[in-house]
């Protein structure tokens, strides 16, 4: 790809499209019994889903920098804008069942081994707020998958500030003061129940950014590779490749071999680099690029938090017939799956039409009137000073 091409990052929308759909199936296999790999364990789906948050937004911010500078509080106020309306509408539609219905829903977590919290003010405020990440009580009292939503708002709310430091003093040091923060988290706070509490308590998800902040890491450096190439020289291009994947390795080897194959995607280029891999990294950009990925990614928000309100009662009404009690694990995940996947995926749709879109224009409405207010308030300004 060309550096003129990062603009739009087509492969990027399968990616999200197809993370969605992992984790659907995913918990779908767990209630099972059916065992897949990789696809069982949907929480690398999610670690998909932080990586492409940090590119996008980083790449987002050097996009508009020219007209939203970084040091400048409109532009973070416009930021903060643009997030909120592009998160929150669907998620407090889909807080209403999943807190109207939190007797039924706790019963289902509690036979998969979770206990919830209970259905106070306190819950629902926090949930209202999007502070319930930062506690290992609420963060994952509700049926939603809606942890890593409060994450996100975390990393939202700390990016602008991340971004003006790294322009500073550059990627490598910023990554420097990052990465100890990481390592630093994932020693002291113990995720999931059931292992020793680490020195600061644990968390039946990992729903702080310390936790996690390394994969929004790998993606903001990627795309600050990708929006300054034309600038870097080889050395530094070296630093932020070696910072991407020191970063990827402490994760895991899956994350190294997404952050490896979502590298190649976005600098290959046979002509210059001439390693017979120009056929297969052009497949897969078109494959995860392609009208279906698209598809798949415009719904996928609402796939991903709508799914778990579709898949318990579904796995407890067909839990109920014996028939399908009494076929192998892979009969049920297939019949489960083919219940749940059309009305999840149904529902998702219209919900994007109805309530994301809609979210996004009044976000995209707020934005331009504030700009249009900053504008007339400059030119009067100007009029004042300069008679």
């Amino acid at each position: 790809m060309n550096a003129t091409d990062y603009a739009r990052v087509p492969f990027l929308d399968g990616i999200r499209g197809y993370a969605a759909l992992w984790v659907v199936l995913g918990h779908v296999s767990f209630w099972t019994g059916f065992s897949l790999p990789f696809v069982s364990n949907p929480a690398l789906a999610v670690d998909v889903f932080m990586i492409m948050s940090g590119f996008l937004m980083t790449q987002h911010f050097f996009l508009r920098r020219s007209r939203e500078p970084w040091n400048s509080p409109r532009t973070w106020f416009i930021f903060y804008i643009r997030r909120f309306f592009r998160s929150a509408p669907l998620y407090y539609l889909i807080l209403i069942p999943s807190s109207l219905l939190f007797g039924y829903f706790a019963q289902r977590k509690e036979s998969a081994g979770a206990v919830s919290a209970a259905a106070d003010l306190q819950n629902v405020l926090l949930h209202v707020t999007f502070l319930f990440g930062l506690s290992p009580r609420f963060c994952a009292s509700l049926i939603i998958p809606d942890w890593s939503i409060g994450l996100e708002m975390q990393f939202y709310l700390v990016f602008p500030f991340l971004m003006v430091l790294a322009s500073r003093i550059n990627m490598a040091r910023f990554s420097a003061l990052v990465l100890p923060v990481w390592i630093v988290a994932r020693h002291l706070i113990t995720v999931y129940s059931g292992s020793r509490p680490g020195l600061l308590g644990w968390f039946p998800q990992p729903s702080l950014l310390p936790l996690k902040i390394g994969l929004f890491l790998i993606g903001m450096a990627l795309a600050w590779a990708c929006m300054e190439r034309e600038e870097k020289t080889g050395a530094r291009t070296f630093v932020i490749a070696l910072i991407v994947m020191t970063t990827a390795s402490i994760a895991g080897g899956f994350v190294v071999a997404s952050t490896v194959l979502f590298s190649l995607m976005l600098f290959y280029n046979e002509a210059s680099m001439g390693m017979g891999l120009g056929r297969v990294i052009e497949n897969c950009r078109r494959f995860f690029g392609n009208a279906v990925a698209h598809l798949l990614a415009e719904v996928s928000y609402g796939v991903y938090l709508l799914h778990m309100l579709i898949l318990y009662p579904a796995r407890q009404i067909l839990g109920a017939a014996p028939w399908y009690m009494r076929q192998p694990a892979l009969v049920r995940f297939c019949v489960l799956a083919a219940v749940v996947l059309p009305i999840v995926y149904g529902l998702s749709w219209v919900l994007f039409r109805l309530v994301e879109t809609p979210g996004i224009r009044l976000g995209k409405t707020i934005v331009d009137r504030f700009r249009t207010a900053g504008g007339q308030a400059a030119l009067v300004k100007g009029v004042a000073v300069n008679p």
